[in-house]
């Protein structure tokens, strides 16, 4: 009698790990999808935006959140087998800035470009 109420417990917890097992695929299989598709709109606007930073842009950041997320849980189902240093350049994509422009010496700011809105010059008529 013990030996078969020890089988049907091991069998169930068998039964379980399975289970779970498949249940822990499906989510990392999940966690790669996602990461995939949101590198793939990622990359689309990088390729239609080519001079905005990921930083300048809201879907831009949201997208790098999206992979982060994904990618972290990538992590917490492969343990090991990833670099945990692929966060940090995400990371980095969100703090890149572009360049500063050094003020220009050649005309005032306040008229570059705009010399059609000044006031016309009558001269007067005797």
């Amino acid at each position: 009698m013990e030996m078969v109420l020890l089988f049907v417990c091991a069998s169930t917890l068998a039964l379980c790990f399975v289970v779970w097992y498949r249940k822990m695929e499906k989510e990392k299989l999940r966690a790669y999808t996602d990461f995939c598709v949101a590198h793939n709109h990622f990359e689309g606007w990088q390729r239609a935006r080519p001079f905005l930073y990921a930083g300048q842009s809201r879907y831009a950041r949201s997208l790098v959140f999206e992979m982060i997320d994904a990618y972290r849980r990538i992590l917490a189902y492969d343990k090991g087998e990833t670099d945990e240093g692929f966060i940090e350049v995400l990371l980095k994509l969100l703090d890149e800035t572009p360049p500063p422009l050094p003020p220009s010496t050649e005309t005032p700011a306040c008229s570059r470009g705009l010399h059609f809105l000044r006031a016309p010059v009558y001269s007067s008529c005797t």
